[in-house]
């Protein structure tokens, strides 16, 4: 404890014993500098311990009540208390989130997640108590050691959740569940199989979260029969269940949307621009079913017309509706291989508000105006009626642009070659004003009749996804400044800038691996010239990801401040309303503040309320697509046990080693324990191990050729040759000695 900052502290309370402040609050009170932050941090630790302050929640005051407090110590010693079982006495007690993440990872260890400016607390396995992974909890604070602070679960504050999905085991007399998510550490005792047998996917309640001192075992009872484990549809259906996803839409919510017509009325179409007889189409997947957007491009006297139609759901989906709450509800629209939980009913998304050819569909359309060179004019939106003149998919427009056989029809040709002309001069925009392009590739998944996975492949983005992207940042930059111009508040898309510090670190590890970048004080010109490099293949399958570690999350914001990877000052999503209730309600602000008819009004306290949710249920769905995507590539790459393929390293920790197969987009691991021959030091700048009795390196980029030993929930390998390089000398004299040591080997 520092006495001085100490002194400041109770000096600075003393002066205002009836008030509470939080940390910062009370460094800028007591004038403790910033490069004494954690000092200040730890001395409260102490000053709490010695009763001399009081913490609440996170913020601190005065002293009060000293003999109350004296005697609930006195009745707190009299009372005998367990380690975790029971709180503690005269303790600072933390609230946060316990991850249980290591534990999935086979460490005996967890931490506390704290808000605000709190470091995360160290949980050892046997101090975890019967919390769970995401549970909310308050946890002592035990000591210190080092930066870390170290802790002991005393209560679960919130459960995050009482229902699992897993699989029945059988152990001598006795069934019992153990939960998919590998964070769920425990296993639980089943009461009531509900005519489940093992071997079965199921969902368990828990009704007894046991006791872990006293050896007691959770238990619970079976509430759900999913079906056979192993099965790739019962697997999925698993995923669902576990983030609880809305798989059916309630019965009335179909009725209203059963309500709606099939096709739209001559009075809907009255009124409106009417582009039928305009050329345009979609561009989609192979596998897509719902079309939201279409594009027409046309040649005009002094220069270009751009139309970007956009399915007007918010005319068929209203707020008040109950099709508009379930909407609410779900947010987004959830894909995963072979399913779709859609945010609104079949008969909407695929059907009435889908831009299915050669039928008649309502839009909200934006037109841009150019000039020769594709410098905008003018732009404006329309309520509007279209006619698609041909659905293509993004293989047959790359076939054109590669000169390969195709079948699109020549009107159509032409408007491709205008827009592939328009897409080239916005890439080279967007780079000069310091747009980020990460080379990332999806995983490409086929499946045979009965849903098993047969196939993994890697997709690439390619030109004609970025010719349809482009097209949809002129219509997503238009609206958001429009309805920035005029409505009181709007949703914004958001990027906040990353922190430079950790940029920074990031271009020294790309450094220390032997690569040459040079620093702008612009951060983005740093990044765009890494990613932009041309460093080949390998190169971005290790470091982009680690570039793209750095970046912030995007979300929804009623905040004005730009999005730094598309390097916009106001951007916003607009052209998605079939799959993003924040495009829908886009679509209502337009139909109001600038097209002057019925649209919705929405206070900003109820944006900021939309976007924040929104936000949450978009990382929902980011993580459940994740889920389903480890659980696919897992039960594909079993079926590979034992085989051997080259792989590329592209991480390493002090632990293990990861690799990246080159034949199948799955990453699996070597722990460094299991490396025979020598022991390996960690060297963190240069992100390598270093053997320490042979100097033999593991480094990023480098190539090997591995085994697959076991999948668990991560895929572990064996290696079968290392990395062709050769191995880092210490000093010529040990040099010496391996040389000769392996040529009496070899005699």
């Amino acid at each position: 404890m520092n006495k001085s900052i100490a002194q400041k502290v109770l000096q600075a309370l003393e002066k205002q014993p009836h008030q509470s402040f939080r940390i910062k609050e009370l460094a800028a009170l007591a004038r403790v500098k910033k490069h004494n932050y954690r000092e200040l941090k730890d001395t409260l630790i102490e000053l709490v311990k010695q009763e001399r302050i009081q913490r609440h929640n996170k913020t601190y005051r005065h002293k009060r009540n000293a003999a109350k407090a004296q005697s609930a110590k006195k009745s707190a010693d009299s009372t005998p208390q367990s380690k975790a079982d029971s709180k503690p006495r005269n303790t600072l007690m933390v609230e946060g989130r316990l991850d249980a993440t290591p534990l999935a990872r086979n460490h005996a260890f967890a931490f506390v997640i704290c808000e605000g400016d709190e470091d995360d607390v160290f949980v050892s396995e046997e101090d975890l108590g019967d919390a769970l992974h995401n549970d909310r909890v308050l946890v002592e604070l035990a000591y210190r050691r080092g930066k870390r602070r170290h802790g002991i679960i005393r209560e679960v504050v919130k459960r995050a959740r009482s229902r699992f999905v897993g699989n029945l085991e059988k152990h001598r007399q006795d069934v019992y569940f153990v939960a998919d998510d590998p964070r769920v550490h425990r296993t639980f005792l089943v009461r009531d199989l509900l005519g489940a047998r093992t071997g079965q996917k199921v969902m368990l309640n828990v009704v007894n979260w046991g006791l872990q001192a006293q050896h007691a075992r959770p238990a619970g009872d079976v509430v759900e029969i999913l079906g056979e484990a192993g099965d790739p549809q019962v697997e999925v259906l698993g995923v669902i269940r576990q983030y609880d996803l809305p798989l059916e839409f309630p019965r009335k919510v179909l009725a209203e949307a059963d309500a709606l017509p099939d096709s739209p009325p001559a009075k809907s179409i009255k009124g409106r621009l009417d582009l039928r007889q305009t050329t345009s189409f979609t561009i989609d997947p192979v596998s897509a079913k719902d079309f939201d957007d279409a594009l027409c491009l046309e040649k005009t006297a002094d220069g270009w017309r751009l139309y970007v139609h956009i399915a007007d759901v918010a005319h068929w989906v209203r707020p008040g509706s109950l099709l508009f709450r379930e909407a609410e509800n779900r947010g987004n629209s959830f894909y995963f291989p072979k399913t779709v939980i859609p945010m609104l009913p079949q008969k909407i998304s695929n059907k009435l508000c889908s831009l299915r050819p050669h039928e008649d569909k309502l839009c909200l359309t934006v037109i841009s105006e150019m000039d020769s060179r594709f410098n905008i004019r003018k732009q404006n939106v329309h309520e509007t009626v279209i006619r698609s003149s041909a659905r293509l998919t993004y293989e047959e427009v790359d076939d054109l642009f590669a000169e390969r056989e195709h079948e699109i029809p020549d009107d159509v040709v032409s408007m491709l070659r205008g827009l592939r002309k328009l897409s080239d001069t916005l890439n080279k925009r967007r780079r000069a004003r310091g747009c980020l392009w990460f080379d990332m590739p999806d995983t490409e998944y086929q499946f045979d009749d009965k849903g098993y996975l047969t196939a993994l492949g890697r997709s690439m983005e390619t030109e004609s996804h970025k010719l349809v992207e482009n097209c949809m940042l002129i219509a997503n930059e238009y609206t958001a400044t429009i309805l920035t111009k005029k409505a009181p508040a709007t949703l914004y898309r958001i990027h906040e800038d990353p922190v430079v510090e950790k940029v920074r670190k990031a271009v020294d590890t790309i450094q220390c691996n032997g690569f040459k970048v040079e620093w702008h004080d612009d951060v983005s010109k740093t990044l765009q010239s890494i990613l932009m490099g041309g460093q080949g293949r390998d190169f971005h399958r290790v470091f982009d990801p680690l570039l793209l570690r750095t970046m912030m999350k995007a979300r929804y914001s009623t905040d004005h401040i730009g999005h730094f990877g598309l390097a916009m000052d106001t951007y916003t999503h607009f052209t998605s309303p079939i799959r993003r209730l924040c495009d829908l309600i886009v679509h209502l602000q337009i139909k109001q503040h600038v097209l002057g008819g019925r649209g919705a009004s929405f206070s900003t306290a109820r944006l900021r309320e939309l976007a924040e949710r929104n936000s949450g249920q978009e990382l929902l769905a980011q993580e459940s697509e994740r889920e389903v995507n480890r659980v696919n590539e897992r039960q594909f790459i079993r079926r590979h046990i034992g085989d051997e393929f080259e792989a590329l390293i592209v991480h390493i920790t002090r632990a293990t080693i990861i690799f990246d197969l080159d034949e199948y987009p799955v990453r699996g691991v070597i722990r460094t324990a299991d490396l025979e021959g020598d022991h390996y030091r960690f060297l963190p700048d240069h992100v390598r191990l270093v053997g320490r009795r042979t100097g033999s390196v593991f480094k990023l980029m480098d190539r090997a050729r591995v085994r697959i030993e076991r999948v668990d929930d991560e895929v572990f390998l064996s290696l079968v040759e290392p990395p062709k390089e050769k191995p880092e000398i210490r000093s010529k004299k040990r040099g010496r000695k391996r040389k000769k040591k392996q040529q009496q080997e070899k005699k």
